[in-house]
């Protein structure tokens, strides 16, 4: 183990485990709805100019749009909690520096927020999760730890307004279909939104949102059909079947999100 990561794992150990002992980690609607966000990347953003033919397209920092949609759905966000609220401070900056040094500080930090992201997914009691993810980095919390701590969370029991069941089937498929199918499932609800409210600022967030999933979408395509033969028919097999046995109107999913 490298020295940084075993730093960075002590100061989880006994700086960061401290304070989820301590009520840290917990939103101030405990059992209510939580909003997962993330992305999305730059390289996303670049083939979206390039392809709307927009060199000056710049979406609102996700952090504001995660705050906007979190409002309308009256959702928590780890953002709420005392612990993140640490982890955005110059105390904590000057914490790790001084366990690890600044040449590892990055690296470190990283590490910490992926540890932190896990156990909120994993342990908070919230009952219900929404994203709003597409275009999310493969290197974002979201997807290294989130995506599926949250499945692993006992207390949940709607994702995007379906069935947890629906995406712990989809688990055995891999991480990335699950991520796929947290998108997919978030853009039906913004479309059906969109539509119901007619606002404008709804149509905007729905078709930026797809536009990163559907290039996200084009380079995962190419990455799957070089997998096997035999790999790729297994994977499409069981993801019909498993949409097959939640077969009705509140998980079908769109046919131009489908791979």
């Amino acid at each position: 183990m490298l020295k940084w990561t075993a730093q960075a794992v002590s100061f989880c150990r006994i700086v960061i485990d401290a304070k989820i002992a301590a009520g840290a980690l917990l939103v101030p609607k405990a059992k209510g709805l939580v909003l997962f966000y993330a992305g999305p990347e730059k390289e996303i953003v670049i083939r979206i100019r390039i392809k709307r033919k927009d060199p000056a397209f710049s979406p609102l920092p996700n952090w504001n749009l995660a705050a906007a949609e979190a409002t309308r759905l009256d959702a928590n966000r780890i953002d709420e909690t005392p612990l993140f609220k640490y982890l955005w401070s110059s105390v904590f900056e000057a914490d790790l520096i001084s366990t690890v040094g600044n040449s590892h500080f990055s690296q470190a930090k990283k590490y910490i927020w992926d540890y932190v992201s896990d156990r909120f997914s994993r342990e908070t009691p919230f009952q219900a999760a929404a994203t709003l993810i597409c275009g999310a980095s493969e290197k974002s919390s979201m997807r290294v730890k989130e995506i599926l701590g949250m499945l692993a969370n006992p207390n949940l029991r709607v994702v995007n307004k379906r069935d947890t069941k629906l995406f712990r089937d989809f688990r055995r498929l891999g991480k990335k279909e699950v991520f796929r199918l947290a998108c997919m499932t978030n853009l039906l609800e913004l479309r059906a939104h969109a539509k119901a409210s007619n606002d404008n600022n709804a149509k905007e967030l729905y078709k930026n949102q797809r536009d990163y999933f559907l290039a996200w979408r084009e380079t995962e395509r190419a990455l799957f059909n070089a997998r096997p033969q035999a790999t790729r028919q297994w994977v499409k097999t069981n993801r019909k079947r498993v949409l097959a046995n939640h077969c009705h109107r509140s998980t079908a999913l769109a046919p131009e999100f489908e791979i």
